[in-house]
């Protein structure tokens, strides 16, 4: 309905302001047909104004977080130093997933930039990560065993050990 209101609303102006629709704004912005807070004074609050006609009410979001105890629990789950690094570099940088997954060794640990590529236009780019995504990386790296190339993927899939019984 939001939608709906705004996009009429910007109808009908764009068409006013070309002088080929109607001389009123069918859609209101409030009571009085001014916007709110239009002539607001930067040095004073911000006064509460009415809203268009027929808009429902905003709901109260909850803030999109987690608590440390929760992330500590989600951590200590994960079974891997790999899936330790990867969550705490996602986390860290804001990378794409596929951008993360398709990164190669090219790492700048004096920096602490991770060398991704982007989506689109497949054009590098240095993201900065946090010092405790570094140490889970560089703890992946170690869990592996072999150094890699420079060129080499830094995620490989972990495959399951024999137990005894065959895999």
């Amino acid at each position: 309905m939001r939608h709906s209101n705004a996009v009429l609303r910007s109808f009908y102006d764009y068409f006013i302001e070309r002088g080929e629709g109607p001389l009123v704004n069918p859609v209101v912005l409030d009571r009085s047909g001014r916007r709110a807070n239009a002539h607001h004074n930067p040095l004073e609050p911000f006064r509460p104004e009415g809203r268009i006609r027929y808009n429902p009410k905003l709901p109260k979001q909850q803030p999109r977080a987690m608590s440390d105890e929760r992330w500590n629990d989600l951590f200590a789950g994960l079974r891997s130093n790999r899936d330790r690094a990867l969550l705490a570099l996602a986390v860290a940088n804001g990378a794409r997933a596929a951008e993360l997954l398709g990164c190669t060794v090219d790492v700048d640990w004096g920096e602490q930039l991770i060398r991704v590529y982007r989506k689109g236009t497949g054009a590098a780019q240095w993201l900065p990560t946090s010092p405790e995504a570094f140490v889970w990386l560089r703890l992946y790296l170690a869990d592996l065993g072999t150094p890699l190339e420079p060129n080499d993927p830094v995620w490989w899939t972990m495959r399951r050990r024999d137990q005894g019984s065959g895999l």
